[in-house]
């Protein structure tokens, strides 16, 4: 948490753009709101910090360890199910919107473009 907090100050002192688009979402990365198609997406904290890396990392294959350690760190003593559930409500909050999160059996999960025309902007 330290180090999102550290990297959105460090954001704004760069000046980083404040949307990340991707297919019908965009992601007000000020507000840490998201949008599907115009319409507020309402997401839990855990799962917009999910749904931002994984659009800032398109196409990347990410296993759930490592989707443990970076959103619940390396001391996290639960069950590692918890990044499935995340993922799963995810995919159903993202609806059709032009990308999906593919599961990679046997290895972790992808956010996947749809409609090979689309690519991440940052406006």
């Amino acid at each position: 948490m330290l180090y999102a907090k550290a990297m959105a100050l460090t954001g704004r002192v760069q000046g980083i753009n404040a949307f990340v688009e991707l297919g019908a979402l965009k992601v007000d990365t000020r507000s840490r709101r998201v949008f599907r198609g115009g319409d507020f997406l309402p997401l839990p904290p855990k799962e917009y910090e999910m749904l931002l890396f994984l659009i800032q990392n398109k196409g990347r294959v990410y296993s759930r360890e490592q989707l443990l350690i970076r959103f619940w760190g390396y001391d996290f003593d639960g069950n590692e199910r918890v990044v499935d559930n995340h993922i799963k409500k995810l995919r159903k909050a993202m609806g059709s919107c032009g990308c999906t999160i593919e599961t990679v059996r046997k290895f972790g999960y992808r956010l996947s473009v749809i409609n090979d025309g689309l690519q991440p902007k940052e406006i």
